[in-house]
């Protein structure tokens, strides 16, 4: 019975730095993941982006960090080009079906497990494309944003403006 606690014992010893270690990790990403949200609400954008970057170099495959690393790139004050990739991976990743148009069936951007991207990563994404003069893909990624959420969505009747624009540009576009 001594050498079966003593065994036990031993285990719990040669599994706790184990244990400790993955904690750690996950308090550190969880730390980082809190500080990027305050860093976004308080509009700091290119520290924020930082704080994202590092955490898609770890997690490249989740849809939410992508999005927030490509929304602060699209909101910061010098850094708008680098936007792109980011919205196209986490629009790429994001599992539409299981939202509503405001978010409301489940998606927490508060929340450290949260791995999908909202609705709104489509309106981003147009903005972007638009943005970056590729209309065809603007008006695509506008159009799905309006298919996916209703005319109460806060961005809606910007997504409809953004069709205007585009359609207005290519006018213009026409003769220079």
């Amino acid at each position: 019975m001594i050498n079966g606690h003593a065994a036990l014992f031993t285990t719990c010893l040669l599994l706790l730095p184990t244990l400790v270690g993955a904690q750690g990790d996950d308090t550190s990403f969880n730390w980082k993941f809190e500080e990027g949200n305050k860093l976004m609400e308080e509009k700091f954008y290119n520290q924020a982006a930082e704080v994202w970057k590092e955490l898609v170099d770890t997690n490249p495959e989740n849809a939410n960090l992508n999005y927030k690393l490509g929304y602060s790139y699209f909101n910061s004050y010098n850094q708008q080009a680098k936007a792109l990739p980011y919205l196209e991976k986490a629009a790429q990743l994001r599992a539409s079906a299981s939202y509503g148009g405001f978010n409301t069936a489940g998606y927490d951007p508060f929340d450290p497990k949260e791995t999908n991207a909202p609705v709104e990563v489509d309106y981003y994404l147009g903005r972007a494309y638009h943005l970056s003069g590729d209309f065809n893909k603007a008006d695509s990624q506008y159009q799905k944003f309006i298919d996916e959420t209703d005319d109460k969505h806060n961005l809606y009747d910007q997504a409809q403006l953004g069709l205007s624009q585009t359609a207005n540009a290519r006018e213009l576009m026409k003769d220079p």
